[in-house]
């Protein structure tokens, strides 16, 4: 369970996402002024943690929405909005309980969405977290699934090597020079190896393309 936390100070959520990881839910960490540029379909459900104020929450909410209109979202700001999906929860709620309200969101949207991306042979199925090509389970990391997951809803398109990276990776996270190479280079190994047809290619100097 992926879970991405909107916070003004991004220290700030640093309780908080260790006491995720301890109930084996991932988590990343965004100001508000980055919801919109971020792949929201990666994460089961969205937690915007004071200090953001309540206007700066409006306008999250507003962004996250423009895209994503099924993603639960929970805040403790009692905001009036027409937006779906919006669970308000006390400011002064344990983390034991608003991890419970977010496993039960985050629960509901996983069973009420059951999506899935198919191109030719190959399934992706957003939910389940699988992928399957020619009817064989083919095991992807985390972030060659999202990767894989990103390339697909940009059939036919350029997909850069910077978008990638902000879409996937933590705002704080240390990445080398080489890091999205060997991801990709892992990903086409398990989606094209033992296939005839290639589906994931490289654009010299422009990023990577997924499609014929």
């Amino acid at each position: 369970m992926h879970i991405l936390i909107v916070s003004k100070y991004t220290q700030t959520a640093t309780k908080i996402r260790q006491e995720f990881r301890k109930s084996g839910m991932i988590s990343t960490t965004i100001t508000p002024d980055k919801v919109s540029k971020i792949w929201l379909t990666q994460f089961h459900a969205i937690y915007i943690h004071p200090p953001v104020n309540p206007r700066s929450c409006r306008i999250a909410i507003r962004k996250i929405r423009q895209s994503n209109l099924e993603i639960p979202i929970i805040t403790p700001y009692s905001i009036k909005t027409n937006h779906p999906n919006i669970q308000v929860v006390p400011n002064n709620l344990t983390l034991s309980g608003l991890k419970k309200v977010i496993r039960i969101e985050a629960l509901k949207k996983a069973t009420n969405d059951p999506r899935k991306l198919r191109y030719e042979d190959l399934t992706l199925d957003i939910h389940k977290r699988t992928a399957k090509r020619h009817n064989e389970t083919i095991p992807l990391r985390n972030k060659e699934f999202g990767m894989l997951e990103l390339l697909m809803k940009k059939y036919g398109e350029i997909v850069s090597r910077n978008e990638i990276i902000e879409t996937l990776w933590d705002r704080n996270a240390t990445i080398l020079s080489n890091t999205i190479e060997v991801h990709m280079s892992s990903l086409r190994k398990k989606i094209d190896k033992n296939f005839s047809k290639k589906l994931i290619h490289t654009i010299p100097s422009a990023g990577y393309r997924f499609g014929e």
